[in-house]
């Protein structure tokens, strides 16, 4: 739809540039692996961008135990990080972002995200590394990404949040546990991810 491609171009304008946030020497980064079919740059650009993507990762390996998929036996977090496809609509991650804050020039907070059109985004993953940890670099990671998300029309932000976590994600960042009608709605339509032994949260991004 035309709203869905106005999204699309949105995101893809910003990805792989630095954009400032709030915080002096911090900036916000939108990573995205292309398909082989968009990749017209020289190798050493695929090169590039294949290390902060490995960077990426390795963030999230620091801060989750390694998620192996029944199924396919492969790591689920490089899965979404590499943007791998499959014929099953629940292990397809075509079309994943990752966001990450970079301070001197080393990703220090990393995000999984997923937009499905104006309807909803989603933020299955989120770390922070140890040493950056107790800094507020995940809450300048999501209300950044929250301003992304509003300019390009985005109207709910959707996470799983863990159960020592969820003070933090109803509280300073204003995030409410969603019903079991509001997720049958957006499983309806979008293939979101969850974890077992988290509690779905959404965010209205409308002003």
């Amino acid at each position: 739809s035309p709203e869905c491609s106005k999204v699309f171009q949105h995101l893809q304008g910003l990805a792989a540039a630095a954009i400032p946030t709030a915080v002096e020497g911090v900036s916000l980064n939108i990573l995205r692996r292309r398909r082989r079919q968009q990749q017209q740059e020289e190798e050493t650009t695929d090169a590039a961008e294949h290390g902060q993507l490995c960077s990426a990762l390795d963030v999230l390996h620091e801060c989750f135990v390694t998620l192996i998929e029944p199924r396919t036996q492969t790591d689920l977090t490089a899965d979404i990080v590499f943007n791998r496809e499959s014929e099953l609509r629940r292990l397809n991650f075509r079309g994943y972002y990752v966001v990450g804050l970079e301070k001197a020039g080393e990703l220090i907070t990393v995000g999984t995200l997923r937009v499905f059109g104006t309807d909803v985004a989603e933020l299955p993953l989120v770390g922070t590394r140890f040493a950056h940890r107790r800094q507020g670099m995940c809450h300048l990671l999501v209300t950044e990404l929250q301003k992304v998300l509003r300019q390009a029309g985005v109207r709910r932000l959707v996470l799983p949040a863990v159960a020592e976590l969820l003070p933090m994600w109803t509280g300073s960042l204003g995030f409410h546990p969603m019903t079991h009608s509001d997720m049958m709605e957006i499983a309806a339509e979008h293939a979101i991810l969850s974890f077992q032994g988290t509690t779905m949260c959404q965010k209205s991004l409308l002003a």
